[in-house]
């Protein structure tokens, strides 16, 4: 693997995952009809409302991606974003005291997760004005992560999959917080 242009590329991508669902969203409340101009999107977090100008910007940072974008980069990122990942797994997985046996086949079927989720990224960026492309990437995701949940839960049991679970969204946010860091 060519790791030589990692270090600049996974800020980089993290940064553009922010930006792409932070800036100019603005929470909706429940039952409200959207301001005409404005397009509501709902997420697994939410209602947004997104305006034009915002929807635009995201085209921009979208189809600069999609130009840069291959499955090998993903490939690469996604390696990456795992190995900054993988101590803090394997910390929980000793905590445990599971056997290497089965902690390597959580991290397989982790790392297999993860590289589904990022080819379905690369599909989306090259396929953004695609109408439904976005609800493709996020039933191929939901798919990942449904599989990947139940393929934990029979190898490590429901509770500690829970808990690995956690601690991939502590790990989310903090790629977040550092990502938003890195924009300011």
């Amino acid at each position: 693997m060519n790791t030589r242009y990692l270090p600049v590329l996974v800020p980089m991508v993290a940064a553009a995952f922010v930006y792409l669902w932070r800036g100019g969203q603005q929470p909706a409340r429940g039952g409200e009809e959207a301001v005409v101009g404005r397009e509501v999107v709902t997420t697994d977090a939410g209602v947004f409302e997104v305006d034009e100008a915002e929807k635009e910007r995201r085209r921009q940072v979208n189809a600069s991606l999609a130009s840069m974008a291959s499955a090998e980069l993903q490939r690469e990122i996604d390696e990456a974003a795992f190995q900054i990942r993988e101590p803090r797994y394997r910390g929980l997985f000793a905590r445990w005291k599971i056997s290497d046996a089965v902690a390597s086949r959580a991290l397989e079927i982790i790392k297999e997760r993860e590289r589904q989720k990022g080819a379905a990224f690369v599909t989306y960026l090259k396929a953004e004005d695609r109408p439904g492309s976005g609800k493709d990437m996020t039933i191929s995701d939901q798919v990942e992560e449904t599989l990947a949940e139940q393929e934990l839960d029979r190898l490590l049991g429901v509770i500690r999959n829970r808990e690995l679970s956690r601690l991939d969204e502590r790990l989310d946010s903090e790629q977040a917080a550092q990502a938003r860091s890195l924009e300011d």
